[in-house]
């Protein structure tokens, strides 16, 4: 992520939706701009910002509205909300000298900052996502919620991808539910991006530790406020992200598929999957003959949502109660940056 020069906005790679995103300090997003790949950095130098995919392709754009004025050397910007960044873009490929494209993005908002103090006089202060980020596992608490989600998805590909008569007693009932599985897995990506989110604001506070005992130099001063800048932003962006999560949870469970069937769905499903004659299958479809095969797959889906729910839940709780103590060790380190802001 990077931050604009007066600190209000800041541009977010996306890598897992193919997405730039740019907010404002509040956690509002004011602009967003799809890519045909994952974006992996980003970084703001006045009046453009650098965009990098992992196809190795570089974006530059220019933001519309950005009017630096000089006075003793110092840089005040005029700079207008992001709604419409534009967008002359240039882009290069990498091992190729390559060719420009024009595009226009537009949106921003009316309103005109004048006479903006930048964050630094001297440093630019463009901030990418830690490396650590790119190689983040998910912890036991999340890896808990998803395991049955998982298993149940791996069934449905497992099923989807076989030809045998076994697999295709069980290829529609489960495609006819697919939106169920949509749903489980919209939370479980959610559920993802919080845990990415807690684990950066984690890694800023443990910079912004190690920082306060630093040399006080000017670089290190103006470190500290942005890892500050940064950290509000993506407090706003858990805060923003938990409630889609609350609502992707609440409309799963209104909409949880209905059935009553006898005996243990995973037991009948497993059953006649691991079948070796027509006898055996044969016992398992009279198992299910009551509710039929297509009940045995909803009553299998409702399981595990309500195993996810519950799990889900949990993690909340825990999760609330932790963005509340990040907020407290905050407002520590704004009032150390406010403490260290020039006269």
């Amino acid at each position: 992520m990077a931050f604009s020069p007066n600190c209000k906005y800041i541009a977010v790679a996306d890598g897992d939706n193919y997405k730039l995103k740019i907010y404002d300090i509040n956690g509002n997003l004011v602009l967003e701009k799809d890519f045909n790949s994952g974006v992996v950095s980003v970084a703001w130098w006045k009046d453009r910002i650098a965009v990098g995919l992992d196809d190795g392709t570089i974006y530059v754009y220019k933001v519309e509205g950005y009017n630096p004025t000089v006075q003793r050397g110092i840089t005040s910007p005029t700079i207008s909300s992001p709604n419409t960044v534009i967008i002359t873009s240039t882009y290069y490929v990498t091992k190729s000298i390559p060719y420009t494209v024009t595009t226009t993005l537009t949106r921003f908002v009316t309103e005109t900052v004048t006479s903006v103090q930048p964050c630094t006089p001297t440093v630019t202060l463009t901030m990418t996502v830690s490396p650590a980020i790119s190689t983040y596992k998910l912890p036991n608490s999340i890896a808990d919620i998803i395991a049955s989600y998982l298993k149940l998805e791996q069934l449905y590909k497992q099923i989807s991808g076989k030809t045998e008569y076994k697999y295709l007693l069980l290829k529609d009932p489960f495609q006819r539910n697919v939106m169920y599985l949509t749903k489980l897995s919209s939370l479980v990506d959610i559920l993802t991006r919080l845990n990415k989110l807690y684990f950066e604001l984690n890694s800023t506070l443990d910079e912004l530790s190690r920082l306060v005992k630093e040399r006080p130099t000017l670089g290190v001063v103006f470190k500290i406020m942005s890892l500050v800048q940064k950290a509000k932003v993506t407090i706003a962006l858990l805060n923003n992200t938990l409630e889609q999560a609350d609502k992707i949870e609440r409309d799963m469970v209104k909409d949880k598929p209905i059935a009553s069937c006898q005996g243990d769905p995973s037991s009948i499903i497993n059953g006649i999957l691991n079948s070796k004659d027509v006898l055996e299958i044969a016992r398992y479809r009279r198992e299910a003959r009551e509710c039929g095969l297509d009940g045995v797959v909803k009553c299998l889906i409702a399981k595990v949502i309500d195993q996810v729910d519950a799990r889900y839940k949990a993690f909340k709780d825990s999760l609330i109660k932790a963005i509340k103590i990040k907020e407290e060790q905050l407002k520590e380190y704004e009032s150390i940056a406010k403490d260290l802001s020039l006269p």
